[in-house]
């Protein structure tokens, strides 16, 4: 069971269900109220629900003066639900107490990378912050009825992620900074989950003060083969290749950046360390590297020889750092 009030999970999706399924799998990943706050989601308990004095004080500390009661069934047109399982953010905060029925609002994790899906039921209230991207959708029971709490007229105005601009809004940044300060004292950490994954337990890259740290980069895939290494059906070694690996290396560090920030590119590299295990790979790693970089916007660079990498296969690592964009 949760260690919260209300269950939350770390959720996936799943194609074979619908939304309206909770899709935990046989062995969820429950999360408690402390990992609710790293993401600044606030929850309380209302046993008496909208009676609850618990609320009374709640209201007062925040300065929610006015309220209203919504109510979703299964007689709400389509393209509501769509409105509300699109993934989408407000720039003022989300106040929730489930009063009847029940329902999931899904939230990003502060790695942006995967979901939390709180499964909300009576008496559960939820805050979820502005800036953080999140969904609403019913449960199977397809009805919940909800108070709503703001502090004045609400302006929860739905900010599709598709949409360019959203990234860039105002609440957007402030919850970044949250994530950066309270969060993660060490910095917000990026893990690509769609390749190669780390072999022991660290990010492919780490943001803190408007930097990207970058992990050191192989050529290695997602499925643990490595690009510019083949198998020689002949000899059974395998015939390495200094250009085909520089190009995966820089496109494993492409895809880092691409996930750290929407807008961060190559060009947003500021440094980089390029590790070779013989430098006779020297001319012909250039050769690749200059399809991606030019010496007046490439970042600074230094290559040094180094006795082996921690694969067979291996002949070049590369780790940088970049600037986040602003």
């Amino acid at each position: 069971m949760s260690a919260c009030g209300c269950q939350a999970w770390i959720y996936h999706d799943d194609p074979t269900q619908t939304k309206f399924a909770l899709h935990q799998g046989p062995t969820p990943t429950f999360l408690s109220h402390d990992d609710l706050a790293k993401i600044g989601v606030i929850y309380h308990k209302m046993e008496e629900k909208d009676q609850d004095p618990k609320l009374t004080t709640l209201r007062k500390e925040r300065g929610y003066t006015e309220h209203d009661y919504v109510t979703l069934n299964k007689d709400i047109p389509q393209e509501k639900f769509d409105i509300f399982f699109d993934e989408h953010l407000h720039e003022d905060e989300e106040i929730r107490l489930c009063i009847d029925g029940s329902g999931f609002f899904d939230l990003r994790t502060a790695d942006d990378t995967k979901w939390i899906r709180v499964h909300c039921h009576p008496g559960d209230l939820i805050i979820v912050p502005a800036g953080i991207y999140h969904r609403f959708t019913l449960d199977e029971n397809m009805y919940i009825k909800a108070m709503r709490l703001f502090t004045s007229a609400p302006m929860w105005v739905p900010h599709s992620r598709t949409q360019e601009e959203t990234e860039g809004l105002k609440s957007r940044s402030e919850f970044k900074l949250f994530l950066e300060k309270h969060a993660f004292k060490n910095g917000l950490p990026v893990i690509v989950q769609d390749g190669p994954q780390s072999l022991a337990n660290y990010p492919h890259a780490r943001i803190i003060n408007n930097m990207i740290y970058l992990s050191g980069f192989s050529s290695r895939r997602s499925d643990n083969t490595h690009r510019g290494a083949v198998k020689n059906d002949e000899t059974g070694q395998f015939d390495l290749d200094i250009y085909e690996q520089t190009i995966g290396v820089i496109e494993n560090i492409k895809a880092t950046l691409k996930q750290s920030h929407p807008k961060a590119n190559l060009e947003n590299l500021v440094d980089i360390t390029i590790f070779l295990t013989d430098m006779e790979h020297y001319k012909r790693m250039n050769e690749a590297y200059n399809l991606y970089f030019k010496a007046e916007t490439g970042p600074s660079r230094t290559c040094v020889a180094v006795k082996q990498l921690p694969h067979a296969n291996l002949l070049i690592e590369i780790k940088g750092v970049a600037a986040l964009p602003q």
